[in-house]
């Protein structure tokens, strides 16, 4: 089965998310001419696509080269964007001010992200003793792992329920009291039964999910969204030691990368000369 239908996988590097849907926007926008016949996966009335960018594209929605439908599926995606680009050269819509500052806040985007992975390349790989580690360190994810049926209460920042919602949580009142109380409102929140693996939990609360009891709560901040979970069973599966040796070594290389990317920018932010203009506040 094809994985085309995927958004793509996103590295959690700084930048990526942005850059992710950039880079496959930009990748062929302009047409390149003169290339080797080898070369040229397809053409495009003057315009052609190369193998190297037919690969690339699937390597962002696949993550590896694709079977044979990948590829032909993503060559046919490819020439239909190729065509819009070529109606919107010719009705000169790429000469909008609104589309020109898109494409340009693109570049700078994918010269951000060149820099950080610049920055990400002189990181060294974590070491056998930082892996086990993490491994012990974090028996919620791995030796004591499980598989948690809850129920998920999402208050946005935004509503009006969350300044009251944040009080009764401080005030560690009953679970059924605070519970009771947000579903007498009329809105502002959002419920529902999910199934939450260990690793699809902020890592802080891991551990202590596997001390809860069924009907406990337990409850944590997002930048846009309070998180109120109530335990109601779980499933143990544990993660060998074996096993979870990959996964820790991508996540100990990205923490150190974006670390390192973050001592770079502020080493850089000492040196430079930086002015907030008024306008910025308006």
């Amino acid at each position: 089965m094809s994985n085309l239908s995927s958004t793509g996988r996103v590295r959690p590097r700084v930048w990526k998310c942005m850059v992710m849907v950039v880079m496959v926007m930009v990748l062929c926008c302009c047409g390149q001419s003169g290339t080797d016949n080898s070369q040229v996966a397809a053409r495009v009335n003057a315009d052609e696509i190369s193998v190297h960018q037919l690969t690339m594209a699937l390597s962002k929605y696949v993550g590896k080269e694709g079977t044979g439908a990948d590829r032909d599926a993503m060559l046919e995606r490819l020439i239909d964007r190729q065509m819009a680009v070529q109606q919107a050269r010719e009705k000169q819509l790429d000469r909008r001010p609104d589309v020109m500052l898109r494409l340009e806040e693109a570049r700078r985007d994918i010269l951000a992200a060149a820099f950080a992975d610049e920055v990400a390349s002189k990181s060294l790989p974590p070491d056998d003793h930082a892996i086990l580690a993490y491994y012990f360190d974090h028996p919620g994810l791995f030796a004591n792992r499980k598989v948690y049926h809850v129920r998920e209460i999402t208050v946005p920042s935004n509503s009006p329920l969350l300044q009251d919602t944040l009080s009764r949580l401080e005030r560690k009142e009953p679970p059924v009291s605070i519970l009771d109380w947000i579903h007498r409102q009329s809105g502002g929140f959002a419920d529902q039964s999910a199934i939450r693996s260990a690793e699809q939990l902020p890592v802080e609360i891991v551990d202590r999910f596997s001390s809860l009891k069924p009907g406990d709560i337990i409850s944590f901040r997002l930048p846009q969204t309070l998180v109120i979970y109530q335990y109601l069973s779980a499933e143990a599966a544990p993660i060998s030691r074996d096993a979870a040796v990959p996964a820790i070594k991508t996540l100990l290389k990205n923490q150190k990368e974006t670390a390192l990317f973050k001592e770079e920018l502020a080493r850089l932010k000492k040196t430079a000369k930086i002015e907030h203009s008024a306008a910025a506040g308006k």
